[in-house]
């Protein structure tokens, strides 16, 4: 009997924990705060979540403090997501997106970072608006090395 209970259990949280939804979650423009910043999630197509192993999903209002927030600890997410910037409700897995770095495309913190479903789309975007592309390694080096630095210098003046 004991033992029909345990095996019971078992099933039980299997499904629980199958039945988990790591997808990202849509808002509505000022629904929530940045998790990260804390500031008002305005501009959709910034918009980034980091979905954790239990299904919790975090809200960043740019791809800078997504990426920002993450770094500080790698394992506490499940997925990252982040929206393409050509069609906002669209959601890319971070690993899936090209990035462009550009400042006449003004993000929510400053970093100016977008967002593309592809390559192709990104180089569309830069012939626009210009920029240097980035691939997810490069993105995580300029939040590391040079986007802190920014922040600091433009806080202090």
């Amino acid at each position: 009997m004991n033992l029909l209970k345990t095996g019971k259990a078992v099933v039980f949280t299997l499904l629980l924990f199958g039945c988990i939804n790591k997808n990202p979650e849509n808002i509505t423009a000022g629904e929530k705060k940045c998790e990260h910043c804390k500031m008002n999630i305005t501009q959709m197509n910034y918009h980034s979540q980091l979905v954790t192993q239990k299904g919790r999903k975090f809200h960043f209002d740019s791809i800078e403090c997504l990426v920002s927030y993450w770094m500080e600890d790698e394992t506490k997410a499940e997925k990252l997501y982040v929206k393409n910037f050509n069609s906002p409700n669209e959601w890319l897995a971070i690993t899936d997106a090209t990035f462009l770095k550009s400042d006449k495309l003004l993000s929510p913190m400053s970093a100016n970072l977008s967002s593309y479903k592809n390559t192709e789309n990104a180089n569309h975007a830069k012939v626009e608006f210009g920029g240097k592309l980035l691939d997810l390694a490069g993105l995580k080096e300029y939040i590391k090395t040079e986007w802190k630095k920014e922040l600091f210098e433009k806080s202090t003046h």
